[in-house]
Protein backbone atom coordinates (compact mmCIF):
# COMPACT_ATOMS: atom_id res chain seq x y z
CA UNK A 1 0.00 0.00 0.00
CA UNK A 2 2.80 2.48 0.77
CA UNK A 3 4.70 2.09 -2.11
CA UNK A 4 1.39 2.40 -4.11
CA UNK A 5 1.46 5.99 -2.39
CA UNK A 6 4.76 6.60 -3.57
CA UNK A 7 4.50 5.81 -7.15
CA UNK A 8 1.09 8.15 -7.43
CA UNK A 9 2.67 11.22 -5.52
CA UNK A 10 6.14 10.36 -7.82
CA UNK A 11 3.31 10.48 -11.20
CA UNK A 12 1.51 13.55 -9.59
CA UNK A 13 4.99 15.30 -9.42
CA UNK A 14 6.24 14.24 -12.37
CA UNK A 15 3.02 15.28 -14.17
CA UNK A 16 3.18 18.54 -12.25
CA UNK A 17 6.58 19.32 -13.37
CA UNK A 18 5.89 18.34 -17.44
CA UNK A 19 2.80 20.77 -17.22
CA UNK A 20 4.71 23.58 -15.96
CA UNK A 21 7.14 23.45 -18.32
CA UNK A 22 4.79 24.29 -21.42
CA UNK A 23 5.59 27.14 -23.07
CA UNK A 24 9.28 27.64 -21.83
CA UNK A 25 10.16 26.81 -25.67
CA UNK A 26 7.84 29.52 -26.86
CA UNK A 27 9.34 33.20 -28.02
CA UNK A 28 8.45 35.90 -25.64
CA UNK A 29 5.53 37.73 -27.40
CA UNK A 30 3.99 41.80 -26.85
CA UNK A 31 1.06 41.66 -24.76
CA UNK A 32 -1.95 42.71 -26.15
CA UNK A 33 -1.70 45.90 -24.16
CA UNK A 34 1.70 46.38 -26.06
CA UNK A 35 0.61 45.75 -29.07
CA UNK A 36 -2.22 48.44 -28.66
CA UNK A 37 0.90 50.57 -27.64
CA UNK A 38 2.73 49.69 -30.85
CA UNK A 39 4.04 52.83 -32.92
CA UNK A 40 4.15 52.60 -36.33
CA UNK A 41 6.92 53.89 -38.58
CA UNK A 42 6.43 54.11 -42.17
CA UNK A 43 10.46 54.38 -42.52
CA UNK A 44 10.50 50.67 -41.34
CA UNK A 45 7.29 49.67 -42.81
CA UNK A 46 8.67 45.99 -43.78
CA UNK A 47 10.68 45.47 -40.54
CA UNK A 48 7.54 46.44 -38.73
CA UNK A 49 5.37 44.39 -40.04
CA UNK A 50 7.62 40.99 -40.32
CA UNK A 51 7.85 41.86 -36.31
CA UNK A 52 4.36 42.31 -35.72
CA UNK A 53 4.02 38.77 -38.03
CA UNK A 54 6.28 37.41 -35.86
CA UNK A 55 4.46 37.96 -32.80
CA UNK A 56 1.66 35.29 -34.08
CA UNK A 57 0.94 32.34 -31.80
CA UNK A 58 1.44 29.02 -33.73
CA UNK A 59 -0.90 25.69 -33.38
CA UNK A 60 1.10 24.46 -31.14
CA UNK A 61 1.84 27.56 -29.09
CA UNK A 62 -2.01 27.79 -28.95
CA UNK A 63 -2.31 24.59 -27.77
CA UNK A 64 0.43 24.92 -24.89
CA UNK A 65 -1.99 27.51 -24.03
CA UNK A 66 -5.25 25.54 -23.76
CA UNK A 67 -3.24 23.08 -21.92
CA UNK A 68 -1.89 25.65 -19.69
CA UNK A 69 -5.07 27.29 -18.81
CA UNK A 70 -7.85 24.50 -18.26
CA UNK A 71 -5.14 22.73 -15.93
CA UNK A 72 -4.93 23.78 -12.21
CA UNK A 73 -0.83 23.49 -12.16
CA UNK A 74 -0.97 26.02 -15.46
CA UNK A 75 -3.46 28.54 -14.49
CA UNK A 76 -1.31 28.83 -11.02
CA UNK A 77 1.98 28.86 -12.91
CA UNK A 78 1.39 31.24 -15.02
CA UNK A 79 -0.55 33.34 -12.29
CA UNK A 80 3.07 32.97 -10.67
CA UNK A 81 4.96 34.38 -13.55
CA UNK A 82 2.55 37.41 -14.52
CA UNK A 83 1.75 36.09 -18.04
CA UNK A 84 -1.96 34.70 -16.76
CA UNK A 85 -3.47 37.71 -18.59
CA UNK A 86 -1.32 37.07 -21.83
CA UNK A 87 -1.94 33.25 -22.33
CA UNK A 88 -5.64 34.26 -22.04
CA UNK A 89 -5.92 36.50 -24.45
CA UNK A 90 -3.42 34.46 -26.70
CA UNK A 91 -6.12 31.47 -26.32
CA UNK A 92 -8.84 34.23 -26.67
CA UNK A 93 -7.27 35.28 -30.17
CA UNK A 94 -7.28 38.66 -28.74
CA UNK A 95 -3.60 38.82 -29.25
CA UNK A 96 -4.20 37.63 -33.21
CA UNK A 97 -6.82 40.19 -34.04
CA UNK A 98 -4.47 43.14 -32.22
CA UNK A 99 -1.55 42.21 -34.86
CA UNK A 100 -3.70 41.86 -37.62
CA UNK A 101 -5.22 45.31 -36.60
CA UNK A 102 -1.69 47.10 -35.86
CA UNK A 103 -0.90 45.61 -39.39
CA UNK A 104 -4.00 46.90 -41.38
CA UNK A 105 -2.81 50.45 -39.37
CA UNK A 106 0.71 49.82 -40.58
CA UNK A 107 -0.56 49.49 -44.28
CA UNK A 108 -3.28 52.01 -44.27
CA UNK A 109 -0.65 54.95 -42.54
CA UNK A 110 1.91 54.13 -44.85
CA UNK A 111 -0.51 54.31 -48.11
CA UNK A 112 -1.90 57.62 -46.94
CA UNK A 113 1.56 58.92 -46.06
CA UNK A 114 2.82 58.01 -49.37
CA UNK A 115 0.45 59.51 -50.94
CA UNK A 116 1.09 62.90 -49.26
CA UNK A 117 4.51 62.79 -50.23
CA UNK A 118 3.97 62.27 -53.94
CA UNK A 119 1.45 65.29 -54.34
CA UNK A 120 3.62 67.21 -52.63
Amino acid sequence: MESSKNLSVKKILFLCLCVSQFGCSTPARMGVDDLSNYKIDCNRRNEQYTFLESQRYSDTDRLNLALQMTSIIGVVSNVVKGTADDSSAGMRSEHEAMIKAQQRELRQRCLIEDYFKKSQ
